[in-house]
């Protein structure tokens, strides 16, 4: 039941409560499990309203003020005008994940589509200042999970966010982006040519904020735990000791959804909260796709069908594509596994240089670390 122009009068009561200053989604659904139905609430008087806890007199006029629908017919033109799905939480196309958690948002504005391809999701985040590093393992991760047939889900900003939605799209995988502010105001988006591009693609961008809601700083929190609701899991790319990832991060653990954490560091103030998550067992550490969906398989088979039909059909690919220098390196383990020091005299390559193609080719699941600085090749 998506609502652009017209909608059914229970889509419509959803609105107009959503609309309701002082209303989120803890308080909508307490209303909601008091009272039976948003008509219901509306049919009450003040004092039924504020015999639950926390809704005083002035949650109580706001309410009061809601009971003509000129407010929802305005916001249904808007939605009309920008081209939006206003979809809400007893909609048949509302995210099942989201609608587990117990704050989910009350309606979701779309422009694009959400599918029920996106319920094998992946959130992928890192600082808007991200490192070269932390850009280029977006990038990466983004790819080699899409291939994978999952969605991708960030936040559209800068940095870890815009590279991981253009690491999905350079595969033609399915991303999906969760802004801030109120639709109105994605035309202003410092990321809007790659918003445009999502949609394009056949992806999505969401907000639970009301068209005309400006970006505020305080809206980033909400925002996240969307993110994470969205997903089966979170993987850290890089994050500051106080960054929002770790707030998306705490979100998906009150979630219980799987927290991973991507290596950085010990030196960089970028990669001090991930390492610290990882320090703390609060997220798992993954070096590879393999780490991630060996963890994720568990409850998704289809993942794990997936990512072995990727490794059977993917490698004669990525031979074709890999540089000199990557060759090099897989001839050098095609006999067997070798330490780090042995890699080194027989590539005859600079140990820094030598570090980046291990991971790339870590990233591309074509070797494995194993214990002792030892890498193997795999497949073939």
């Amino acid at each position: 039941m998506s609502l652009p122009a017209k909608a059914s009068a229970a889509a419509k009561q959803h609105l107009r409560l959503h609309l309701v200053s002082g209303i989120g989604p803890r308080r909508f659904r307490q209303l909601l499990d008091h009272f039976g139905s948003v008509e219901k609430v509306f049919d009450a008087t003040p004092a039924q309203w504020q015999h639950l806890h926390g809704i005083g007199d002035k949650i109580s006029s706001t309410l009061q003020a809601h009971h003509g629908l000129q407010e929802i017919e305005q916001e249904l033109e808007r939605a009309a005008r920008y081209q939006l799905q206003i979809i809400c939480q007893d909609d048949d196309e509302y995210p099942r994940l989201l609608r587990e958690i117990p704050d989910a948002p009350i309606c979701l504005y779309v422009r694009g589509r959400l599918l029920p391809a996106d319920n094998m999701a992946l959130a992928i985040v890192g600082p808007r200042r991200a490192s070269h590093y932390g850009n280029e393992q977006a990038y990466q991760w983004a790819m080699e999970v899409a291939r994978c047939g999952m969605t991708v889900v960030s936040g559209l900003a800068r940095g870890v966010d815009a590279q991981a939605h253009r690491g999905a799209l350079a595969v033609k995988g399915r991303t999906v982006a969760v802004i801030g502010c109120g639709m109105q105001f994605l035309a202003e988006h410092e990321n809007r040519e790659l918003a445009d591009q999502i949609v394009d693609a056949g992806g999505a961008i969401v907000s639970e904020l009301p068209i005309g809601r400006p970006p505020d700083p305080q809206n980033f929190p909400a925002r996240n735990r969307i993110i994470a609701g969205l997903s089966l899991g979170t993987l850290v790319i890089e994050a500051a000791l106080r960054s929002g990832a770790l707030l998306t991060a705490d979100a998906a653990t009150e979630y219980n959804r799987e927290v991973f954490a991507l290596p950085g560091r010990v030196d960089s103030p970028a990669s001090f909260g991930a390492n610290r998550l990882i320090q703390r067992q609060q997220a798992k550490m993954v070096l590879s796709l393999k780490d991630l969906l060996e963890e994720l398989g568990h409850a998704q088979p289809e993942l794990q069908h997936n990512f072995t039909q990727r490794n059977e059909t993917l490698f004669d690919q990525l031979q074709n594509q890999l540089s000199d220098e990557e060759q090099q390196l897989l001839g050098v383990l095609a006999d067997g596994d070798l330490d780090l020091p042995a890699i080194v005299i027989k590539t005859r390559l600079a140990p820094e240089r030598l570090s980046h193609l291990l991971v790339m080719l870590q990233m591309k699941g074509l070797i494995e670390q194993l214990p002792g600085q030892r890498y193997a090749r795999l497949h073939k």
